[in-house]
């Protein structure tokens, strides 16, 4: 782990380093250990139009991967209330005395227990059922400029953009940067950028032939929407 501080030459001036916090006594320069961060934004930045296209397919495929589990959800939620009613219904019997306290008894307990089962079922099917383009347009806006939002933000701005970036510690080792998970977005951005960059033959992918490629990619469909949100909260610093 590394932590910040400035060191006071014989002239006065103060040279700011990180270092580790035992007495190993190694320690890497500030400005260079923050430029290799903004260095390292730079290869994330894309053209407007592009990163449209890559919003485009990834929407699509998203919407076209959850439509199912959202149905699944609808429906679940549909029997819920279907029961729900009905032991509403059977109470309001009790209460009438057009059904004897045995019955009621029997009806509660069968209602009871598909009201457990299908809350298990809603909680393991649950997806984040948000509307992914407007977080998409948002994320845009700030993978476009996050080297400048992060060399002309505070400190609190700079820590969020670079825990939004990579979820996951970065490791340096005096020349570069490693981290194990990039946000999800941005990976799934390098991927398609991949793809394009490797076309050969002069041509350009489809919009098909993206979305054919990006499909295997958007698996965890909560994490992606996680992932967004982090990247759409930068300027909200």
């Amino acid at each position: 782990m590394l932590t910040g501080s400035g060191s006071k030459s014989c002239r006065k001036k103060i040279y700011h380093y990180y270092h580790y916090t035992s007495s190993c006594g190694v320690r890497y320069g500030a400005n260079k250990l923050n430029a290799t961060i903004v260095d390292g934004f730079k290869k994330y930045l894309r053209p407007r139009p592009e990163l449209q296209l890559y919003k485009n397919v990834v929407v699509s495929v998203f919407n076209a991967k959850t439509r199912l589990e959202r149905n699944d959800i609808k429906q679940l939620s549909a029997q819920l209330d279907e029961v729900n009613r009905r032991l509403s219904k059977t109470r309001e019997l009790l209460l009438t005395e057009d059904i004897d306290v045995q019955g009621y008894r029997i009806i509660k307990a069968e209602s009871e227990s598909n009201i457990n089962r299908l809350e298990v079922h809603l909680t393991e099917s649950v997806i984040d059922t948000t509307n992914i383009e407007p977080l998409w347009n948002r994320a845009i806006s700030n993978i476009s400029q996050l080297h400048i939002l992060y060399t002309e933000g505070t400190v609190t701005q700079k820590r969020k953009i670079i825990s939004s970036m990579f979820p996951e510690k970065l490791t340096f080792d005096g020349f570069q940067y490693r981290t194990t998970r990039v946000n999800e977005a941005i990976r799934l951005m390098c991927l398609m950028d991949s793809k394009v960059g490797g076309k050969k033959n002069g041509t350009s992918l489809t919009f098909s032939d993206l979305s054919q490629q990006v499909n295997p990619l958007v698996q965890n469909s909560n994490y992606l929407m996680l992932d967004l949100r982090l990247l759409c909260d930068l300027l909200a610093a």
